[in-house]
């Protein structure tokens, strides 16, 4: 996978990678596509463990990647979600799952180098539409105000 940061605004990134010669704008929403849970027909790219033949771009998980991390409904406790989010960051993958749950999202993007972000729950936010744009928004101002604190 190669990527290119086509244009800058602050801590914005405008870029683009190929998959399977297939180009991706970003930033964008990857949708995971499982057994329960299909993707979207206007989705740009797919993540997925299954072998799956489409036109879409697809990223393709190992299936030991979930129990690596710790994954849980998006409704428990704070402390629960505190636990997970500094148990998930020693990882030091290029990529980090994001609870799915905004209280505790500016922990989460704190000091966080990854450069894939994965929501987790996310098709629990997904079907409540203006919940999930609110959610991805609170995202992205929580990253430009962590990197304007840090720097």
């Amino acid at each position: 996978m190669q990527f290119s940061v086509k244009s800058r605004d602050g801590p914005a990134r405008i870029g683009e990678f190929f998959i399977e010669n297939k180009k991706v704008i970003t930033p964008n929403i990857f949708f995971v596509n499982t057994s329960r849970f299909k993707v979207p027909k206007f989705a740009d790219i797919l993540i997925t463990n299954q072998n799956i033949k489409i036109e879409k771009p697809v990223m393709k998980i190992l299936e030991n990647f979930s129990p690596n991390y710790i994954v849980y409904p998006k409704d428990v406790s704070k402390e629960i979600h505190l636990f997970a989010i500094k148990s998930n960051k020693k990882k030091k993958d290029n990529f980090y799952i994001i609870p799915g749950n905004k209280e505790v999202i500016n922990e989460s993007v704190k000091d966080n180098d990854s450069v894939l972000f994965i929501v987790s729950n996310a098709s629990q936010l997904f079907p409540q539409h203006s919940t999930f744009v609110d959610f991805i928004l609170y995202i992205l101002i929580s990253f430009i105000v962590s990197s304007g604190s840090s720097g």
